[in-house]
């Protein structure tokens, strides 16, 4: 549970963008903005799953180790 709070504050801080992503999406059409959004979205998924998948072998290992006592 300790970790939850700075999980949550990880959370709030994937919805940022630099300085020069706001910069440029401004100066584009909203056709070309919204394509960008849509690449940042394609880059981002498979980083998500990969640390989800992380995660969950290790909390599998975690409480496979609290099973086994050691």
């Amino acid at each position: 549970m300790k970790q939850l709070p700075i999980a949550l504050l990880l959370c709030i801080n994937a919805w940022a963008q630099c300085a020069m992503c706001f910069r440029n999406a401004e100066s584009q059409t909203k056709a070309r903005a919204e394509a960008m959004n849509k690449g940042i979205l394609v880059l981002a998924i498979p980083l998500a799953v990969s640390a989800g998948a992380i995660g969950l072998l290790a909390y599998k290992r975690r409480a496979r180790t609290i099973e086994t006592g050691g």
